[in-house]
């Protein structure tokens, strides 16, 4: 059975072809609903598609900045007695395996690190808050290396 292709149309209304419609009778007609998705993907997302695609670096970034907050969100519910110890040490070991493999996981660490050492060893702060920053530092650098 034919039935009316509606990206057909909307090819038609902007004055090109479907490239993968191999029906001879008619311009509005197709009868290959495999080819159709390909054809409705290609005609419709191509324009978009440096826009998708030149973002992924970014995306990548944000989405490795929500793992380390979602660890660290763990780490303090551990503490409030709404989350098991078990599920922390199996997401950070989760996380340093991403680590290992992940670029934007490195930058997102190397930041945290940065950022909160700043403030750590800032002159209002009280020195033991460093002292206790660093070994924490060394603790994750040490399991890192495993």
């Amino acid at each position: 059975r034919h039935h009316v292709c509606a990206h057909l149309q909307w090819l038609q209304a902007r004055g090109q072809r479907c490239s993968h419609c191999l029906c001879p009778t008619a311009p509005l007609e197709c009868i290959h609903q495999p080819q159709l998705v390909n054809c409705l993907l290609q005609g419709m997302f191509e324009p978009f598609k440096a826009k998708l695609f030149g973002k992924v670096n970014e995306a990548m970034l944000y989405v490795a900045l929500m793992e380390v907050l979602l660890g660290i969100f763990m780490i303090v519910h551990v503490f409030l007695g709404t989350n098991s110890l078990m599920h922390v040490v199996v997401y950070w070991n989760f996380l340093s395996q991403r680590y290992k493999t992940n670029n934007a996981m490195k930058m997102i660490f190397g930041q945290l690190r940065q950022r909160v050492g700043g403030i750590m060893h800032h002159r209002l702060c009280p020195s033991i808050l460093g002292t206790v920053w660093e070994k924490i530092v060394a603790l994750i650098i040490r399991l890192g290396q495993r």
